[in-house]
């Protein structure tokens, strides 16, 4: 086997892996709980991703930008950033680095302000 079919394998099983635990929430409610907001009780950047990625699985917009309001309008860009960096990580080429650095400082940036943001209402 070449490294593309191998890099393929590993993400069929990621998504294998997300699909099951799509299913399971669904089905029981139960997902894995934010160790941030179990110990400190505030809400990291990510609280509310398995609600939001469940609720849009359903189609129910609403709910899903009610779990997360930051991560929910931030989508796109973060799709476009993730799907440029799976599509260089399986063909192997390299990552043009000063515009990969500055979209993922910006991505930082934007989910430290919104952690701090979404803290400032509780």
């Amino acid at each position: 086997m070449n490294l593309r079919h191998d890099r393929l394998r590993v993400l069929g099983i990621w998504l294998a892996v997300g699909l099951v635990y799509l299913i399971w929430v669904r089905a029981t409610g139960w997902g894995i709980p934010c160790p941030i907001h179990t110990v400190t009780g505030l809400e990291c950047p990510g609280c509310g991703i398995t609600r939001m990625l469940t609720a849009l699985s359903r189609g129910d917009w609403a709910s899903a930008r009610a779990a997360n309001a930051g991560l929910f309008y931030l989508s796109p860009f973060l799709a476009l950033f993730l799907g440029r960096a799976l599509w260089l990580w399986l063909t192997g080429r390299k990552a043009d680095k000063p515009v990969l650095r500055i979209a993922g400082a910006g991505l930082v940036i934007f989910l430290v302000v919104w952690g701090i943001v979404r803290n400032l209402s509780l």
